[in-house]
């Protein structure tokens, strides 16, 4: 993968935040892929180049169109119905929607797992998101938030000239 990250940090989780700031543009415009902004302790690696897309050819396969079935469609709406009540319940805590987090994918997403030779394996997730930031950082803001109530340690750290919002 991209790099190695040293000092102290191989004993953290890092939070997601840092999807947010990778995402953002670099001085030139472009920002590298994913794979690339990733230590070389990550062990797990699942992207797809484009959320959006994925979603629309997702929906033309056989489990898609099959779920788009009359017969089956009561059922599905049921299942996103319920998924829909579970967010609800959550909304007001983090204030946003199934419909708003489904919506905050706007191009590039990887969920990776990094294994540290020392610690806690610790979870990564960047997505790009487009115009979609304001909301996105709104989530990562109230979710940072929850996690320092449960106890978590915030801090900041630069890596690979990314800013990583770490918890431990």
């Amino acid at each position: 993968m991209g790099g190695q990250f040293t000092g102290p940090s191989v004993l953290r989780r890092i939070w997601g935040a840092a999807a947010l700031v990778a995402s953002a543009s670099v001085a030139n415009g472009e920002r590298p892929d994913a794979v690339r902004l990733l230590p070389e302790s990550t062990v797990v690696y699942g992207c797809v180049r484009d959320a959006q897309e994925l979603a629309v050819q997702l929906r033309e396969t056989s489990l898609g169109r099959l779920l788009r079935d009359p017969e089956v469609e009561p059922f599905v709406q049921h299942l996103y119905d319920s998924a829909a009540d579970a967010v609800a319940q959550s909304q007001f805590e983090f204030g946003v929607s199934l419909d708003e987090l489904r919506s905050i994918p706007q191009g590039e997403a990887c969920i990776d797992l990094v294994a540290p030779e020392e610690g806690k394996p610790a979870m990564v997730i960047l997505l790009e998101v487009g115009d979609k930031l304001p909301l996105a950082r709104g989530l990562v803001e109230r979710v940072e938030a929850k996690m320092e109530e449960g106890g978590d340690l915030k801090s900041r750290e630069r890596w690979q000239g990314t800013e990583l919002t770490v918890l431990e």
